[in-house]
């Protein structure tokens, strides 16, 4: 498993393992991460990764899995960008579930796989915004255009200057 951090290479073998007061990282909000799980395994794994952003032990809510990747050999790869909404400056739990057969859950037995636990704290994100944005086809004929922001940091308004004289406040506006 690596993450920001986290460099942890375990034995493997079925079951449950925490890692959590052993092995932790501090990950900022609005700030992707990218994070790498390399199975021993020959065969097809499915990996789940959760982060209790709300420190409630459940894993339940929508934005706390984190990661999900299936059917691959042996290398997972994704990044992780902690929301505005986490618990800053407390120790939480990240878990990751590799299997074999089935789709791992947060909670679940593990049965031709393992599930190990790491601490994470999030860290509230002292970084300006750092503008950046995407447009879908401008070639259209309705001559509409979706912008989307792509800003990091955590941006918390808007004002988008079209250059024809309007303006808009919209995340992500669509323009004539």
């Amino acid at each position: 498993v690596t993450l920001n951090t986290i460099q942890s290479t375990t034995g493997g073998g079925d079951g449950y393992i925490d890692y959590s007061c052993q092995q932790q990282t501090s990950l900022t909000m609005g700030v992707p991460y990218q994070i790498s799980i390399q199975s021993n395994s020959f065969y097809q794994t499915n990996l789940r990764v959760w982060i209790d952003y709300n420190n409630d032990r459940s894993f339940t809510q929508a934005n706390e899995l984190v990661l999900t990747s299936d059917n691959l050999y042996q290398l997972h790869q994704g990044y992780i960008t902690p929301p505005t909404g986490a618990l800053k400056n407390t120790p939480l739990r990240m878990r990751i579930g590799l299997t074999r057969y089935y789709i791992p859950g947060a909670c679940t037995t593990s049965y031709y796989g393992e599930y190990e636990d790491y601490g994470i704290k999030i860290l509230e994100n002292t970084f300006p915004p750092d503008a950046d944005f995407v447009s879908d086809n401008v070639q259209t004929c309705t001559g509409k255009v979706l912008f989307r922001d792509s800003t990091l940091n955590i941006p918390t308004a808007w004002k988008w200057y079209f250059g024809d004289g309007t303006t808009d406040t919209a995340q992500n506006p669509m323009h004539v």
